[in-house]
């Protein structure tokens, strides 16, 4: 019966409807002052950087000035007792009367709300400078402390058994190359929101930091309930392939019963959520429809049987559907208590039955509409989302199909791929969508078979009805995001992660990424190590040499992956102990 549902698990509703905000990009260093305390030139700030009025500049003046003179100069900003005024009143609720910005701007994203307060807890810094301690402050952190510490956390658990479905994130690398405070803590949230994303287990199981600054993170396979199959296909599939032949190395690699240990966080998340086959293998999302709905215990004869459990919604104006009508369907998740929500889209709305607001209903009736596409958003049962694709036959599909569908907030591609693109639209949960057909069509019932009548009068719930709906599955998300310290005001700190990979690369993170994977020599920073080992390399100088030549330089993440492969693991001795270099 639901044979030719096409599910594209990802973004519900009008997906993009609200306004996204991003975390304002801190990871690339800024030079300092000059010699003196902080950063100087030549100087790597290797802890990462403190936020300073530079971080929260561009938002009192678009949040502030406008109504309070002076409240984007420091003169204002760095006084403990006015800026605690204002953060005061910016932590209000909409509802309240007092809160800042006033009505009717919108209230602060979780995010700015988290970078201001970051200032204050920097201590009202004007300049950046490198900061003293906390999370993200490593030193230097190359493959000899790694491995080390990774060897050491073993010897804590002392268990055979266990230390075999014990793994390692490191992000290391994104201290090194000048990430700060702030962007380091969003970058913890993503790696774990995406750890328990594909975790099986019924828990929220935040991984543990095994070093002071808090960038190499252990998992436990056994505790998200992943058996180890899990870890080897995502790093079969890590683009770097690196295995470390050094004596600790060999010994973390016995000791595990694998040849990665530890992986990149960045590629972790890439890989176990960015591609979609590696996604849908993990996620267990079966090829045929009709067994992903059983699978989650839903009874669709029961649901479209009187008493309706199913809850229709038809409307226009979602982004990605290129604003083309689009319906809605909720059902009952049994195994969670939760709701599994599936869209229906089309490539046009212009054939006869196309147009939900003509043709509202789905499975039952007469006046069924007709869909090309369908995407779904169910519960896993840890209380996080899933989500999959499948064609207009039912069978499981990796990408949407771009003539219906289409990507509109990432910075990269306009296909929509299974995983994260759902992820990071769905940051905060459905998407709530007000329903036109219900409206419509009953006006003119007369026009229309009875019994399809009746079907859109208790298929069909009014507005009011429809939003408590969501915002009920929605705090259901919002409690299980409290567990990972995540506002679902936030953008998604798994795309945040994933997206600084996929930009270009600066010498900070291409020095950063490599000391992560061979030894630096004593004595300097890793960006000098980078360029002086690049200088024994020929095609690698070639390639990226300009990292190293010009301050600002870049390279795409390709072209560093390319050069890695082909020659920097060579040329660098990666992965080796010094006395055998």
């Amino acid at each position: 019966m639901f044979k030719s549902i096409m599910i594209i698990l990802f973004f519900l509703a009008s997906c993009g409807g609200e306004n996204k905000e991003t975390i304002r990009e801190v990871g690339v260093p800024i030079p300092g002052p000059g010699p003196g305390p902080g950063p100087g030139p030549g100087q790597d700030c290797l802890g990462g950087y403190v936020t300073s009025f530079n971080d929260i500049k561009s938002i009192l003046t678009a949040e502030c000035a406008g109504c309070h003179s002076g409240y984007d100069t420091f003169a204002v900003a760095g006084k403990p007792g006015k800026f605690g005024v204002y953060m005061s009143r910016i932590a209000l609720s909409s509802a309240d009367a007092k809160r800042m910005p006033k009505f009717p701007n919108r209230e602060l994203s979780g995010s700015n709300k988290a970078l201001l307060k970051a200032f204050a807890d920097d201590g009202f810094n004007e300049q950046p400078k490198c900061r003293d301690g906390g999370i993200g402050t490593v030193g230097l952190m190359d493959l000899p402390k790694i491995e080390k510490l990774a060897n050491s956390d073993l010897d804590g658990i002392n268990n055979a058994q266990a230390e075999l479905d014990t793994r390692w994130l490191v992000m290391s690398h994104k201290a090194m190359s000048g990430s700060r405070t702030q962007q380091m803590v969003a970058y913890t949230k993503g790696l774990n929101k995406a750890v328990n994303s594909i975790s099986r287990d019924f828990n929220i199981l935040p991984a543990s930091p095994i070093d002071p600054g808090e960038t190499i993170m252990r998992i436990d396979l056994s505790a998200l309930k992943l058996p180890r199959s899990v870890w080897a296909l995502i790093a079969a599939n890590d683009p770097f392939q690196f295995v470390s032949n050094t004596r600790q190395g060999k010994i973390l690699r016995q000791r595990t019963g694998t040849d990665t240990p530890w992986m990149h966080a960045d590629n972790f998340i890439n890989v176990a959520l960015g591609i979609p086959r590696v996604y849908n293998e993990i996620q267990q999302i079966p090829q045929d429809v009709n067994q992903l709905i059983l699978g989650l215990g839903i009874d669709l004869n029961r649901a479209f049987r009187n008493p309706f459990e199913a809850r229709l919604s038809c409307f226009n104006g979602s982004r990605i559907a290129n604003q083309k009508n689009r319906m809605l369907l909720r059902l009952p998740q049994e195994n969670t208590g939760g709701g599994f929500w599936m869209t229906f889209d089309t490539n046009s709305q212009f054939a006869a039955q196309k147009n939900c607001f003509d043709f509202p209903l789905f499975l039952v009736g007469q006046a069924r509409f007709q869909f090309d596409a369908s995407e779904i958003i169910f519960e896993k049962d840890n209380g996080l989302q899933a989500y999959a694709l499948y064609n207009a036959q039912g069978l499981r599909e990796e990408e949407a199909p771009a003539d219906v569908v289409r990507n509109v907030d990432s910075p990269f591609d306009a296909i929509i791929k299974n995983g994260l693109d759902c992820s990071r639209c769905h940051n905060g949960g459905i998407l709530p969508a007000v329903d036109g057909a219900k409206r419509s069509f009953l006006a003119n019932a007369a026009e229309h078979d009875p019994n399809d009548v009746e079907l859109v009068r208790v298929l069909y719930a009014n507005n009011d009805a429809n939003q408590a709906i969501f915002t009920a599955d929605n705090n259901r998300l919002v409690q299980v995001f409290q567990q990972l310290d995540i506002l679902p005001t936030d953008p998604d700190p798994i795309n945040l992660f994933s997206d600084d990979q996929r930009r270009d690369w600066t010498l900070q993170d291409a020095a950063g990424f490599m000391a992560t994977m061979g030894f630096v020599s004593s004595g300097v920073s890793p960006a000098e190590d980078f360029c002086q080992k690049l200088n024994g390399s020929a095609n690698g100088r070639a390639q990226l040499g300009q990292l190293c030549e010009d301050a600002g330089a870049t390279v795409t993440f390709n072209q560093f992956k390319d050069t890695f492969l082909s020659d920097l693991v060579r040329d660098f001795r990666l992965g080796l102990d010094p006395i055998d270099q």
